[in-house]
């Protein structure tokens, strides 16, 4: 079972990861992250974006600017997708 504390945890580890050069590691872990926020949230949520965009420095690091793009666009998609969260969305448009 995922938990918002797994993804807490498995991003801090990816930030450092990031932070300390080891890019290798950091994608992994933000891979790992990304598929327990998708879990959790949704495919089309804020902090998939998030961390998509992490994975973005991460290819930009890398030099690996096909990957970075490609990723980008995901992003600006998830970001154009509107995303109902237990009714919220809907009180808020007044509804």
């Amino acid at each position: 079972m995922f938990d918002r504390q797994k993804l807490i945890d498995t991003t801090s580890s990816a930030d450092t990861a990031m932070d300390k050069g080891d890019l290798d590691r950091a994608e992994t872990l933000y891979t790992k992250a990304i598929i327990i926020a998708e879990k959790l949230y949704g495919k089309n949520c804020v902090s998939v974006a998030s961390l998509l965009m992490s994975l973005v420095r991460l290819y930009t690091k890398k030099g690996d600017n096909g990957h970075a793009s490609y990723l980008k666009t995901k992003i600006q998609e998830i970001l154009a997708t509107p995303v109902e969260i237990s009714g919220q969305f809907r009180k808020l448009q007044g509804q």
